[in-house]
């Protein structure tokens, strides 16, 4: 593969989705998952861990404390956001895999590969995770 080919692949992979508007859901779900995982760290954040570490601090009595307990809570909203982001990274392209394999499963047929067997939603989701392994 070439550099070329690598570039001309991603215009063509644009072009079936403009041309198949019944895709577009598909192409959405990866960064829909991936959203959702960070939405999931940054409401653990705000909602438990902030106000968890926020408390265990010296009551708030002068301006440095104030400040303390506001850098405290924005370090570990910022330090979960740069996990959640890791860990969504990490996962949503395994637990996209079924979604990707519809336009997978599309674009070749748009060429005139032969069909795969089916291997079901667990399957798909089994070898996405396989695929990240490896």
């Amino acid at each position: 593969m070439t550099f070329v080919s690598g570039v001309r692949s991603v215009l063509d992979a644009a072009l079936l989705l403009v041309r198949s508007p019944a895709l577009w859901g598909y192409a959405l779900v990866p960064t829909l998952v991936l959203l959702a995982f960070e939405g999931a760290f940054l409401t653990l954040a705000v909602t438990v861990l902030a106000p968890e570490v926020t408390a265990r601090l010296p009551p708030a009595q002068g301006f440095f404390t104030h400040a303390l307990s506001f850098v405290a809570g924005v370090a570990v909203v910022g330090g979960t956001a740069l996990v959640g982001w890791f860990v969504g990274l990490l996962l949503t392209p395994p637990v996209s895999s079924p979604a990707l394999e519809r336009l997978v499963d599309h674009a070749e047929r748009s060429v005139g590969a032969p069909p795969r067997a089916p291997v079901g939603f667990l399957g798909e989701l089994a070898s996405g995770f396989r695929a990240s392994l490896w």
